[in-house]
């Protein structure tokens, strides 16, 4: 097994006299190149929140799986899944890359409850990476409230939290406060394209077309 990969994207703190000091800004690759490369900070934020608008069966689950194999390579990290939907398959767990029994799943009594949940989690500092299943169904409270909190937790927890979103966020009043916004959108039944919407920090877009399943990389 390799070790896990290293990005430093930069960040900047004003320093006395006007300079600036450059900061290393840590991130989560997703272990997948072709998208990490073409991620301004090379991977997700560490300490943000990143929503993957997908619709059921585009992909959105298997990304943050994916994303899940990778952030476990470190050692003593924890990833979780707040399964709302309570559609979490334990074999696609497995393919992503991820060891039997390793993965952390929590189902909420009712599936709007996903994002409060994940809070909580967030909160305990105990996970590196949260992922939020709230695909068909939108927080009880308020979503962009919702999103805003998770950021806050994050942000003070060194948490990266996926939210994985569906056509309820595209009704909201307002976009989603998330740092990245990512959208999938199957084309075929082996190719998923996956558009960059909104990165913080960096007025990059574009798109990135992979090949579907997304498979653990080679010496995972």
């Amino acid at each position: 097994m390799g070790s896990p990969a290293v990005v430093t994207p930069q960040w900047w703190r004003g320093l006395p006299g006007g300079e600036a000091e450059v900061l290393p800004a840590p991130v989560q690759p997703v272990g997948i190149p072709a998208l990490d490369g073409a991620l301004a900070q090379g991977g997700l934020p560490l300490g943000g929140v990143t929503e993957i608008r997908a619709a059921p069966g585009h992909g959105g689950m298997s990304l943050a799986l994916r994303v899940c194999a990778e952030a476990l390579r470190v050692p003593h990290a924890r990833a979780v899944v707040v399964d709302g939907m309570g559609t979490l398959h334990g074999p696609g767990a497995v393919a992503a890359g991820i060891p039997p029994g390793v993965l952390w799943c929590v189902r909420p009594s009712e599936p709007a409850h996903a994002a409060a949940v994940a809070l909580r989690l967030v909160r305990s500092r105990a996970f590196r990476v949260v992922v939020v299943d709230q695909v068909e169904t939108a927080p009880a409270q308020a979503p962009e409230l919702a999103v805003r909190r998770l950021s806050v937790a994050a942000q003070e927890a060194s948490c990266a939290v996926l939210l994985l979103s569906g056509a309820w966020a595209d009704g909201a009043t307002l976009p989603l406060p998330a740092a990245l916004r990512l959208r999938l959108s199957r084309q075929s039944h082996s190719q998923i394209v996956v558009f960059i919407e909104k990165q913080r920090g960096s007025h990059q877009s574009g798109h990135v077309g992979l090949s579907w399943p997304f498979l653990p990389a080679v010496g995972h």
